[in-house]
């Protein structure tokens, strides 16, 4: 009964996240100032023969680029610094652990249960902690024993810092940096606690840590054990969507199904327009990011739309049959949405019970 007495509100929030846009929001010379380090690695890799290497590194550039929205400590470039390295250290640490299945499972609830604890330090480290989990996870689907676990990390890592120098040098040559729009502070549920509630059980951010931990490491040991086709996005779409509240987490959930499934259609339309070959598909895989740069805090559904679409379009370039990675990207994802809030579902009445009522206050909107 208290699950259907916050329906109404949930349906009003998760309309909201669907259907208002915020324009005023939207930032396309910001999201100029991310392309170049993501063309470069991809142009470098393909003139000396090693595509591969070069999508590695844009990818990692890509993910840095979110990081100059972010802002750490007053500081604007610590969020991407930070980021660069978690990243590289996840990716190792994923490619070592991808080589066993429970290895993959308890470092991925490990990492679930640190990035929620490491969350309540505030927005900027929260971001970090999400895209090193994201790059542990992804890694886990490519394992690697012995010094060969370093690859995947080290062109993270020089993607990385690639997109952190260019920029620093734009502000620099601009004299005027990428607007901060993420919330200064911590809100909503388990706003109050401090990074040391994590290790006290009543607490609302231990059960929001523990759910992680468990909704991440259920995931992974399911992709992994029945062997699901780019299975990784999984454990990745639970992450993204987890919160604190039931209500963000429904929230979150639909608005990355909604987009992810619009993603999905922009995908199939351009493959099937375009037929696309090495460089059209580099074209695509630019201006996808752009658009998801730009979009990023309009609305969270139009947001994954292009971010669905780059996904797509960079496994394409890296030789994956389209229409497969369009099925498994739209699948996995439905898929790690559904388990996060079916896991949140259950812990939901139990969470009520053990922590305060003001520990579990409803969280406002955010992009």
């Amino acid at each position: 009964m208290a699950f259907l007495s916050i329906e109404p509100p949930v349906l009003t929030e998760t309309l909201r996240e669907v259907l208002h846009p915020e324009w005023s929001k939207f930032h396309p010379r910001a999201a100029l100032r991310c392309m170049p380090a993501i063309a470069l690695a991809i142009l470098v890799g393909s003139f000396t023969g090693h595509a591969e290497w070069g999508i590695m590194a844009a990818s990692g550039a890509v993910s840095v680029g979110f990081g100059s929205y972010q802002e750490l400590g007053g500081s604007r470039t610590a969020p991407m610094l930070f980021a660069t390295l978690g990243m590289c250290v996840s990716s190792w640490i994923g490619t070592l652990a991808g080589q066993s299945l429970t290895a993959t499972t308890v470092a991925t609830a490990l990492w679930g249960f640190l990035y929620v604890a490491i969350s309540a330090l505030g927005p900027g480290q929260q971001w970090i902690a999400l895209q090193s989990v994201i790059w542990m996870i992804i890694s886990t689907a490519y394992p690697a024993p012995g010094l060969h676990a370093l690859t995947r990390g080290a062109f993270v890592l020089v993607g990385g810092l690639l997109q952190f120098a260019c920029v620093r040098f734009f502000w620099w040559a601009e004299r005027r940096q990428t607007p901060v729009m993420a919330s200064a502070q911590p809100t909503g549920a388990c706003a109050e606690n401090h990074i040391s509630d994590v290790l006290k059980p009543r607490s609302c951010l231990f059960l929001y840590a523990l759910r992680a931990a468990i909704t991440l490491g259920l995931a992974a040991a399911l992709y992994r054990t029945l062997k699901i086709p780019n299975g990784y996005w999984i454990p990745m779409t639970a992450a993204i969507v987890l919160r604190a509240d039931m209500r963000q987490s429904i929230t979150r959930g639909f608005a990355r199904m909604t987009g992810t499934i619009l993603g999905t259609v922009l995908a199939t339309i351009a493959a099937s327009l375009l037929r696309p070959g090495p460089f059209a598909l580099s074209m695509l895989v630019l201006v996808f990011v752009w658009c998801a740069y730009a979009l990023l805090w309009v609305n969270y559904a139009i947001f994954v739309v292009p971010l669905t679409a780059y996904v797509v379009s960079l496994l394409a370039l890296a030789g994956l049959p389209e229409p497969f990675v369009i099925h498994h990207r739209l699948l996995n994802t439905l898929l790690g949405g559904l388990i996060s809030l079916a896991i949140h579902l259950v812990f939901f009445g139990w969470e009520r019970s053990r922590v305060p009522h003001q520990q579990l206050a409803p969280e406002p909107h955010d992009s």
